[in-house]
């Protein structure tokens, strides 16, 4: 917990500096209306960042939640002497699609954007490349958090299969009764 409050401080600490840097390039700009709006659009990309990042490892951790369960069910299914060994291989996959989502929705988290001042009339420019360069690399999390969704989903599928074969099987094994 102490990494994650080290690393939490280390990213504002970077933020705090990409800010100063951007007040600093700011006095380019002559207009300070405008140096106001691009400061405002530098936290606002800032924001949305953090915003879609927690957002994506709540749902992380909801798969992972679903998966414990599928785990915990399919330990059931198991001692009832059914064969799971598919379930397992397919939890396998969900728990490794899941790890590299929270990697990737880590390393997302971690991003400082800057917009990139050279003079007053490339502003727009570096302000479009940015919000361009964050829905970019927000696409990256949302395709891993929805193959960790779709991998959590098969794994389910997958016990539910498993666990409505068997209960078909027992339904149609003869059974031999004595009568006197």
């Amino acid at each position: 917990m102490t990494d994650m409050m080290e690393k939490k401080d280390e990213v504002k600490n970077e933020m705090e500096a990409k800010k100063a840097e951007l007040r600093d390039k700011l006095s380019i700009i002559r207009d300070e209306k405008r140096q106001q709006r691009v400061g405002a659009l530098s936290d606002k990309i800032q924001t949305k960042n953090d915003r879609w990042t927690r957002h994506a490892s709540k749902i992380l951790e909801r798969l992972q939640t679903l998966l414990d369960k599928v785990i915990s069910r399919t330990d059931k299914v198991e001692n009832n002497v059914n064969d799971v060994s598919s379930v397992r291989t397919t939890i396998l996959d969900a728990q490794s699609a899941i790890d590299a989502a929270l990697l990737v929705v880590g390393e997302q988290a971690d991003k400082v954007y800057e917009i990139e001042i050279t003079d007053e009339a490339s502003l727009g420019d570096g302000v479009s490349a940015t919000i361009a360069e964050l829905r970019t690399d927000m696409a990256v999390v949302k395709v891993a958090v929805n193959t960790a969704k779709d991998a959590v989903h098969d794994a389910l599928k997958m016990l539910v299969a498993v666990r409505s074969s068997d209960e078909g099987a027992s339904d149609t094994d003869p059974t031999v009764t004595i009568e006197p």
